[in-house]
């Protein structure tokens, strides 16, 4: 496992986090606070007694949907 790990060309997957203004890297990073964030408010804020608990899917779903958007989009998104 770690001889794969070896082979991995880094400074490809470096350079293309790094392209864009501002850098794709930088677009991931954004992104996932603001979704660790939303996630947090709705893990803390107060639920009824009575009120079933929510699915975690949304929150996974909108962490992959925003990273794939990132990446995808992240060229035409900068500034």
């Amino acid at each position: 496992m770690l001889d794969l790990f070896q082979r991995v060309n880094w400074d490809e997957y470096l350079l293309i986090l790094a392209q864009g203004n501002p850098p794709i890297g930088l677009q991931l990073l954004l992104v996932n606070a603001m979704l660790v964030a939303f996630w947090l408010y709705l893990r803390t804020r107060k639920r009824k007694r009575n009120a079933p608990p929510q699915s975690g899917w949304m929150v996974q779903l909108m962490f992959l949907a925003g990273n794939v958007g990132v990446v995808t989009l992240g060229s035409r998104l900068s500034f």
